[in-house]
């Protein structure tokens, strides 16, 4: 999973909190996620299986980096870190883009992506090298074992997040199971919740959804915002076909002398209806001009509003532009049809 827009369709996500009372020890945490993953890889139509502690679009930690034999940064960048089990790579969809993924007889290793990389050992090669995590420890050095591709973390209108994934035997005691499947999502949400509950049957299990439905759930806000923006948008293309309607019903009416003339003097119907329709048009175009160049502009502030379609997308633009031009040219029909069938003798006397 490169970026959210790259998620896949086919993978299912559950939560729980081991409670203290029960799972008093990191051992403890570590030997009932080992089993629950086992049980979960064995189900047929099972990929891949992990766990993490915050999925990618929910708020996670945000940690600084002292890296081994480099001097402390003045002015060190924060970069996501989230625990993680073998398998949450493979699940997810995100790649090694070098080095190697975590297994099972790792201890206290870390990946990190691209981003992170780059943050914070610039043009050297990270892994093999070693970095401490101070929020958990000061002292304890991690080594770095892969590069791993980048993953909107917070937020869906920002960037990739520069990120840090941990490896432990001293899990946290909240994990959120994340598990590929070959078949749908839905049909294995039950047997994996039996499969946790057939070690612990206390064990509550929350938060059952598909990762499409998680990036749904994060994009309520911007849809709602989006579709205001559509009904505005549409009410103002209503008005402007009627104002484009009525400007040219009022210009054919006002210049029926001058039509009747041109027709009386051998003007052809084609001659008069291009006349009305430029006239109508100029304008339009011009509009059309105005708004793409505005829009161009305002692209930064408009990608809150349209995640997985640029700004200044050229086919948007495009279409855009051919359903305005369209519109102007619908309004401008009935004016120059009016025009059209003006009887030159009657506009002649009218006046």
């Amino acid at each position: 999973m490169a970026t959210p827009a790259s998620i896949r369709t086919n993978v299912l996500t559950m939560r729980v909190r081991l409670v203290d009372a029960r799972y008093p020890s990191p051992a403890h945490r570590s030997s009932f996620l080992g089993a629950a993953l086992q049980r979960i890889r064995a189900l047929p139509g099972v990929e891949a299986a992990g766990t993490i502690d915050d999925l990618p679009l929910i708020e996670g930690s945000s940690q600084t980096l002292d890296l081994e034999g480099y001097p402390p940064q003045r002015e060190p960048v924060a970069v996501q870190v989230r625990q993680i089990t073998p398998g949450y790579a493979r699940a997810m969809g995100i790649p090694v883009l070098r080095g190697r993924d975590i297994v099972e007889s790792d201890a206290g290793v870390l990946l990190v992506s691209a981003d992170a990389a780059k943050l914070y050992w610039g043009a050297d090669d990270p892994i093999g090298r070693r970095a401490a995590l101070p929020a958990l420890s000061k002292t304890v050095l991690r080594q770095v074992v892969g590069i791993v591709g980048d993953v909107k973390q917070r937020n869906l209108s920002e960037a990739t997040t520069p990120t840090v994934y941990l490896y432990t035997r001293e899990p946290y005691g909240k994990a959120t199971f994340v598990i590929r499947t070959s078949v749908l999502p839905a049909t294995l949400a039950q047997p994996a919740v039996a499969a946790i509950r057939a070690i612990d049957p206390e064990q509550p299990v929350g938060d059952i959804r598909t990762m499409v439905q998680v990036l749904d759930g994060r994009l309520t806000s911007q849809r709602f915002s989006a579709l205001l923006l559509g009904l505005f948008a549409g009410v103002a293309l209503l008005l402007a076909a009627v104002g484009i309607y009525s400007v040219l019903s009022y210009i054919v009416r006002g210049r029926s002398r001058e039509i009747g003339i041109r027709t009386a003097l051998g003007a052809q119907r084609a001659d008069v209806l291009r006349l009305v329709i430029v006239e109508g048009m100029s304008p339009a175009f011009v509009g059309i001009a105005a708004g793409t160049i505005a829009a161009l502009a305002s692209a930064k502030v408009m990608k809150t509003l349209v995640f997985g379609v640029s700004a200044s997308d050229p086919l948007t633009l495009a279409a855009v532009a051919a359903t305005l031009a369209l519109v102007a040219l619908m309004a401008s029909l009935v004016p120059a049809y009016r025009a059209v069938r003006l009887d030159p003798v009657k506009a002649l006397r009218g006046d």
